[in-house]
């Protein structure tokens, strides 16, 4: 099992409860007569008083929020008993980031619903939970505040986040009976989200560091097949520069280095010097190429004189922006590996969007490439840092 990446992945037919898993749950257990019971492919919750709690959760530092996170969990509603309208005894809690904006999805015989406020029900569905195990997403916006629940595929419910005053705590998400008005059973076959901070999640390199990025830690690999140049170090960024379009000279990443998780961000910090392109237009002297995943979907970002553009598919131009790129600019890449969305942000702006295409001959994925990626062109760039968090360094 790798104990990495940007998902905490839990599921009983591991044999193991989610308090042994990789990587670990924290056991909340105020239950005075039940614990947790791992049998039959999932996990089961009971508490008999409202005032008892029986619950997993994980928290801040192993989890740190994205812009969008995703709780996926299997389950099955069996009873409870609840004192305040709204609780029942089978919930996923979940708070993020430093205003602690929060929600929470509880379960109960044939209704689910969030919360508007503390202590206040929200939005509500009448679905079936206690007749067999159902599968449950709840999508988390955070730039937003937008909360979007799925019951076996189809949305059923919306809400937003809220923030209550008196919170001190964030960058929690927690499942089972976390009512503290309520009582119930419920069982549980898999649990997982994305906001897990992983052992090493996040790659940060700047020429600051006065190291190359081969030289580095974690190390990119160069690859250089420019004639008479090298990389240049300097305090200010790395300079790479190609004389000839078939020439590459470019840091990457790749398996098993990089797994990406469902959002995958790259930021980095560049100026493009020069570029020609003549033989295509659908390439520069300066870019960022990544693909992920099984199917290899993949994009590209390139820096031309005046403008960036993403590739709409191979070897094809597609969206573009007039922008200044002579000088440092900061650039974030935001990459949805679920949905394909790809945006772009330039000095904190969103500036383009686009989205993942597959190329069929392909044969190579989870990377990650900065500098002249291009083959069809050569350029002088300077690139200051380069980051982006779908590292993975732990051994399995």
């Amino acid at each position: 099992m790798t104990c990495c990446g940007t998902t905490a992945t839990w599921a009983a037919t591991e044999a193991r409860l989610p308090s042994e898993g990789c990587p670990a749950w924290g056991l909340v257990d105020t239950a005075t007569m039940d614990n947790p019971v791992l049998a039959n492919g999932s996990v089961t919750l009971r508490t008999r008083a409202n005032a008892e709690n029986l619950a997993y959760r994980m928290t801040a530092p192993a989890v740190v929020a994205g812009t969008v996170v995703s709780l996926r969990f299997r389950m099955q509603f069996v009873s409870d008993s609840a004192n305040a309208p709204w609780r029942t005894g089978a919930g996923v809690g979940f708070s993020f980031g430093p205003t602690r904006t929060k929600n929470t999805l509880y379960i109960d015989d044939g209704e689910i619903f969030l919360l508007s406020a503390e202590n206040t029900r929200g939005a509500s569905a009448a679905v079936a939970t206690a007749d067999a195990m159902h599968d449950y997403v709840i999508e988390v916006n955070r730039g937003t505040g937008a909360v979007r629940v799925l019951r076996d595929g189809s949305q059923v419910l919306t809400g937003s986040l809220f923030i209550t005053a008196t919170d001190t705590t964030t960058d929690t998400i927690i499942f089972g009976d976390i009512s503290q008005e309520a009582t119930g059973e419920s069982r549980w076959a898999s649990f997982e989200h994305t906001a897990w901070a992983g052992c090493g999640a996040a790659v940060e390199w700047a020429a600051t560091e006065n190291v190359l990025p081969s030289n580095d830690c974690p190390t990119w690999t160069l690859t250089d097949s420019a004639a008479t140049d090298n990389p240049v170090l300097a305090t200010s960024g790395v300079t790479l520069q190609t004389r000839a379009n078939a020439e590459n000279l470019f840091y990457g990443m790749s398996p098993p280095s990089v797994v990406a998780g469902g959002q995958v961000q790259l930021r980095f910090r560049a100026q493009l010097v020069s570029s020609s392109a003549a033989q295509a237009p659908w390439r520069t002297g300066v870019g960022v190429s990544f693909a992920f995943g099984q199917l290899r979907r993949k994009n590209s970002l390139y820096l031309g004189n005046g403008e960036i553009f993403l590739l709409s598919a191979e070897n094809a131009r597609g969206a573009a922006a007039t922008v200044t790129t002579s000088g440092f600019h900061d650039y974030v890449i935001n990459v949805n590996t679920g949905t394909g969305a790809v945006q772009v942000l330039y000095d904190g702006v969103p500036t383009l969007t686009g989205s993942l295409f597959i190329t069929a001959t392909d044969t190579t994925t989870d990377y990650v490439y900065w500098g002249d990626v291009s083959s069809f062109a050569f350029g002088q760039s300077a690139w200051a840092s380069f980051s982006h968090d779908a590292y993975l360094f732990c051994a399995p």
